[in-house]
């Protein structure tokens, strides 16, 4: 009994302690935009190498039914701008409160080290 229980036992373990993978992020018809969308890749960089690049999160949302991306910075005592919003291309998208009327949104980059909560 002993003999059958203990490969079972490492089996269910086994199968528990499986990490899944995460699907990539899709946008703009790739996956991992931050990596096959030059610019982005370059904005990504360009954080990296800043001051404030703990308290930066790169952000994917929906605006008006186009995939649109941004920086926020999360740091409370700091001045900021409003974000810019790019396009797939790259190319500024301009409106009125386009903060206001983002849907889905979600962080698809942020740093080893950042100090955002979300």
């Amino acid at each position: 009994m002993k003999k059958t229980l203990f490969p079972l036992l490492l089996l269910v373990l086994a199968l528990v302690s499986c990490k899944e993978t995460e699907d990539p992020i899709m946008a703009c018809g790739i996956a991992d935009p931050i990596e096959n969308l030059p610019w982005l890749n370059e904005k990504v960089e360009e954080i990296k190498a800043g001051d404030f690049s703990d308290e930066t999160t790169v952000n994917m949302a929906t605006y008006q039914g186009q995939t649109i991306f941004f920086a926020q910075l999360c740091c409370a005592l700091c001045l900021s701008e409003s974000p810019v919003f790019y396009d797939c291309q790259g190319e500024i998208v301009e409106g009125d409160q386009i903060i206001l009327n983002l849907e889905d949104r979600q962080i698809i980059w942020k740093s080893k080290n950042s100090k955002c909560n979300s």
